[in-house]
């Protein structure tokens, strides 16, 4: 008597392209971007740090701001690529 083996041949689980890979990069990168830009156009938080006209400057929360967005889009950044 012959035995049927009727287990499911096991997949291996799909890679994302390196376009998929590019865009998704991209993407956090944009909302990063876009982030840092709502932050810093909605707020003043802290003193100027960078004074670039009478009227316009760079606030510490600013700078805040672009460190924890940029951090943020590094880690996922190096989470895409580490997956690739």
């Amino acid at each position: 008597m012959s035995t049927v083996d009727h287990r499911r041949p096991t997949q291996r689980p799909r890679r994302s392209s390196v376009a998929e890979t590019l865009v998704l990069i991209g993407l956090t990168w944009i909302v990063a971007a876009i982030f840092v830009v709502l932050v810093a156009n909605g707020t003043s938080f802290g003193p100027v740090v960078l004074v670039l006209s009478w009227t316009h400057g760079l606030h510490l929360g600013d700078v805040i701001a672009l460190f924890v967005a940029s951090a943020a889009a590094f880690v996922v950044t190096a989470a895409l690529v580490a997956r690739r």
